[in-house]
């Protein structure tokens, strides 16, 4: 029979548990470090990156092509569903998002720091927030009649003379 010294178990004890603890810490670490990598807040992304995504979160391009729907509103005075339509979608083609998103992109990256940026793409990805920006987009659109009949009867008011411009605007 081996005679095993009295402070051997407690050595092989306290190394198993020290085994336990390292491997547990390893775990959680390493855990966390992999849910992190899989959470798209958490990715360390350039300042441009964090301006992009913010822009998309925000839905910015969507509501800008959207708000276009305005100048054919002002320009087409009879209601043609189709006409509006592909008048809307040349406006987009010609002036659309993407010949002013540099423009966008540079105002915020000029305006906001990282920290910020990182702080409205937190914000903008929250359900709450997505579903504003979605009524929001869904009210423009819901008023769209309303509003084009209002620009019809500014615009026949102007023509007919009942509203002038001031002098000044007109020099």
């Amino acid at each position: 029979m081996i005679k095993v010294k009295a402070w051997v178990p407690k050595l092989i004890l306290t190394g198993c548990v020290l085994l336990v603890v390292f491997l547990s810490s390893y775990a959680v670490n390493s855990q966390q470090k992999t849910s992190n990598e899989l959470r798209p807040d958490a990715i360390a992304l350039t300042k441009q990156d964090l301006v992009k995504t913010v822009l998309s979160e925000s839905g910015t391009a969507k509501r800008y092509d959207l708000h276009l729907g305005n100048s054919v509103d002002i320009m087409v005075s009879w209601n043609n569903p189709k006409f509006r339509t592909w008048l809307h979608q040349i406006f987009t083609e010609a002036a659309g998002w993407k010949s002013v998103e540099a423009k966008y992109e540079t105002r915020l990256e000029t305006d906001f720091s990282e920290a910020e940026l990182q702080e409205l793409a937190s914000l903008f990805r929250k359900p709450v927030m997505q579903k504003l920006l979605q009524a929001e987009a869904q009210g423009y659109t819901d008023s769209a009649t309303v509003r084009r009949e209002r620009f019809q009867q500014v615009w026949e008011d102007y023509q007919s003379g009942k509203i002038n411009p001031p002098q000044e605007v007109l020099k």
